[in-house]
C-alpha cells in the first residue's frame, strides 16, 4: 500500500470513499479541491490534509504538489 497520495477532484465522485479507504488501509491523504471547505468533514473523519486548487491551471496544480508534500511527504500516488 502506498504511504501518501494526492487526490484532485476530492470533493466529488468516488473520491470520499476512496479517500476513506487509503486512510484506513495506513496512507497519509492529501485532498485538493477548487472548494477545499467541502472537504471539511472527509478530513476530519480520515485525517487528511486538504489542499485548494484547480486542476485545470498549471500553477495551481504545480502548487498543490508542494503543499501536499510539506505536509504528508513525498507523494507515492497522484489521483
Amino acid at each position: 500500500m502506498p504511504h501518501s497520495a494526492l487526490m484532485f477532484g476530492a470533493g466529488a465522485g468516488i473520491s470520499a470513499p476512496f479517500a476513506r479507504l487509503l486512510a484506513r488501509e495506513g496512507c497519509k491523504v492529501a485532498l485538493a479541491a477548487r472548494r477545499p471547505d467541502k472537504l471539511a468533514a472527509l478530513a476530519a473523519e480520515t485525517g487528511a490534509s486538504v489542499i485548494a486548487a484547480e486542476a485545470t491551471k498549471p500553477d495551481s496544480v504545480a502548487a498543490a504538489f508542494d503543499e501536499a508534500e510539506r505536509a504528508i511527504g513525498p507523494l507515492d500516488v497522484v489521483l
